[in-house]
């Protein structure tokens, strides 16, 4: 596993850990990220479902770094929404739906590459 990876695979599990606190420290309640929870875990999944088909169609090559390019946009789409002052709750949302996705994405294809190496 290359050492960037392990510093995303980091980065999210803290956001994740760290995320809730700072949504209550800036007025949102356990609900919002219930609700921001439950939205990313749906785009995982729904892309973990069409993996297959997709890596049918494309290659792993092709894929694994969309799947990074999908999560680094989650990233840049909360820090925007961050440094612009707003906090609008749609941002939240789509950052969570898209760092989710190129997560799953992501770990699909490390799977798929791991058995193709392993069969």
């Amino acid at each position: 596993m290359f050492i960037a990876e392990r510093c995303l695979i980091s980065f999210a599990m803290g956001i994740f850990a760290l995320l809730p606190v700072y949504l209550l420290s800036i007025g949102r309640d356990e609900i919002f990220f219930g609700s921001i929870s439950a939205a990313g875990m749906a785009t995982a999944i729904l892309i973990v479902l069409i993996s297959p088909s997709l890596t049918r169609r494309f290659s792993v090559r092709r894929l694994a770094p969309i799947g990074g390019l999908l999560y680094a946009a989650g990233c840049a789409t909360i820090l925007v929404n961050e440094f612009s002052g707003v906090r609008a709750t749609l941002p939240y949302f789509l950052s969570y739906m898209l760092q989710s996705g190129g997560s799953g994405l992501s770990s699909f294809q490390r799977a798929f590459t791991l058995h193709l190496s392993v069969a």
